[in-house]
């Protein structure tokens, strides 16, 4: 589906976080050879949901128009809402990332609050993280493999 690179909704969580360099220079190369190699992901209402970096690059080119995939999450709505932890690494970095808290630890999602550290996992293994926000949802916030928080 064909929608104006100005309707899309960049949400605060794309809108605070600072690419990789070098995510951001491939995918220009790639541009400038012709070669799209992500996808532009958008929900109903139009909000990015995946593909910022893609859209940065368009948009510096002047881009007016762009195919998107749209992913309707209200099809992966869950009947039990999930508690999504939002976190920062560390104080001096803007970028946000996303953890849940499994089912079964409701009454340790409920004692978390914004400015606590907390142990999650990450790709790097168990890190320390600062809370930034917390949100009970009965669907994925976003369409990424999100980890789980360790308390």
């Amino acid at each position: 589906m064909n929608v104006n690179l100005s309707d899309i909704v960049i949400l605060p969580c794309f809108q605070k976080s600072k690419p990789s360099i070098i995510k951001l220079n491939k995918c220009r190369s790639n541009y400038r050879k012709g070669i799209i190699d992500r996808k532009i992901i958008v929900n109903k209402n139009n909000e990015l949901l995946d593909g910022y970096i893609l859209y940065l690059v368009l948009k510096e080119n002047n881009v007016k128009e762009v195919d998107v995939q749209v992913d309707d999450i209200a099809k992966q709505c869950f009947k039990t809402p999930i508690t999504y932890i939002y976190a920062k690494h560390n104080q001096s970095s803007n970028k946000e990332y996303i953890w849940y808290i499994p089912r079964n630890n409701n009454s340790e999602a409920k004692s978390i609050n914004i400015g606590d550290v907390i142990l999650v996992k990450t790709k790097y293994g168990n890190r320390h993280v600062t809370v930034t926000r917390k949100e009970v949802l009965n669907y994925k916030p976003i369409n990424m493999n999100i980890k789980k928080v360790l308390i």
